[in-house]
């Protein structure tokens, strides 16, 4: 299936996806869950939801930063994922509960811990069907 791109206002178009999260003691595997902006001064944050976990090379000390996929909208505004050699369609989705992100601010002294809120994630892309291999055509006979 080909997917025909379509800048969407309200959308920063073809995202890239970078790892945010620092590795934890499994070195193959990291969370399903990241977080984009919709555009590049906005502070609205929206999720995305994997279907299972992504594995990387063991070699790897860290993949914080780390461009993870890239994410673009087709023209009937639904949202594609290509990590890797793979193509992951989704849809976006209204969360049942918002989710706060909140920064932890500790003054000195005993107890003097704030939060301070960030901003409300109301919606997140959802990507729960299996991925598709993106197939490399040769023009060589076998």
């Amino acid at each position: 299936m080909i997917h025909r791109q379509k800048k969407i206002t309200n959308f920063r178009y073809g995202a890239n996806i970078n790892s945010t999260v620092s590795n934890s003691n499994n070195n193959s595997f990291l969370q399903q869950y990241f977080l984009i902006s919709r555009a590049e001064n906005s502070t609205e944050l929206i999720l995305i939801e994997l279907q299972g976990a992504l594995e990387y090379a063991a070699d790897k000390q860290s993949l914080s930063g780390e461009r993870l996929g890239f994410l673009f909208f087709t023209e009937n505004e639904m949202p594609v994922c290509v990590i890797g050699q793979h193509v992951l369609d989704g849809k976006m989705v209204e969360l049942d509960k918002p989710l706060l992100v909140m920064r932890k601010r500790q003054a000195d002294g005993i107890n003097n811990t704030t939060y301070q809120v960030q901003c409300m994630i109301k919606r997140k892309l959802l990507f729960h069907k299996r991925s598709k291999p993106i197939v490399q055509y040769s023009s060589k006979k076998c």
